[in-house]
């Protein structure tokens, strides 16, 4: 295991490191007392998992813009939730680190899959893999895209070559270790992206320079 993630599961790196969050963010916590205790509680430093309330608002929002029937989008919900295999196989990875829960929690990352399911697409690009829960949801979609006979392939960045924990080898799946602002643009060269996931740091030349880089990928594909 790297040495940056044996540090984090440390009492007293983590004791700290709460502690300057909570200093930090004292004006948030202050006016959502809920949401610091539920911090404290928590095993997770970074990369916070969570359930969502509105997981029904997000079905409709993905149905509406796919112009499909909310019915398939509940379908495709369930299927991710009752997952077992794949639930299984993330908690063997999760279970021995004191810096991350038991279980996995799919938050958001469920449009992901759904999206993915329904789309069907040949190429999704993501940048962000770090522990790699997003990128396993994405990758589960195109194994059942596959059963179905439409194949497609996973290719995702990150900065940090400890990235993606999560994850096994995979014929579909990429990780690309790098600045995505050098390694996106010689990977997407001349390819069509379907479906891109910018889960990535928010800064915005690093979200500039990926929004330009989409835009060429899309037209070298049509030159």
């Amino acid at each position: 295991m790297p040495s940056s993630h044996l540090r984090k599961q440390s009492r007293l790196y983590r004791a700290v490191a709460k502690a300057r969050t909570l200093w930090v963010l004292r004006s948030v916590f202050a006016k959502q007392p809920r949401a610091a205790l539920e911090y404290v509680r928590s095993e997770e430093l970074d990369n916070f998992t969570y359930e969502i309330g509105n997981e029904e608002e997000l079905a409709r929002f993905i149905a509406d813009v796919l112009g499909v029937a909310p019915r398939r989008v509940a379908h495709l919900r369930c299927e991710l939730q009752e997952d077992i295999a794949l639930r299984e196989r993330l908690a063997v990875k999760l279970r021995p680190r004191t810096d991350r829960r038991d279980e996995p929690l799919f938050g958001r990352r469920i449009g992901w899959y759904c999206m993915v399911r329904l789309v069907k697409p040949s190429l999704v690009v993501e940048t962000g893999t770090h522990d790699g829960l997003g990128t396993a949801l994405l990758l589960r979609a195109l194994e059942r895209n596959a059963e179905e006979g439409s194949v497609g392939r996973l290719p995702t960045f990150d900065i940090d070559a400890a990235s993606g924990w999560l994850l096994e080898e995979h014929a579909m799946l990429e990780r690309v270790v790098g600045d995505t602002r050098k390694v996106l643009p010689r990977t997407l060269k001349g390819v069509a992206v379907d479906v891109f996931i910018h889960d990535s740091a928010t800064r915005t030349s690093t979200s500039a320079s990926s929004s330009r880089q989409r835009s060429r990928a899309r037209a070298n594909a049509w030159s």
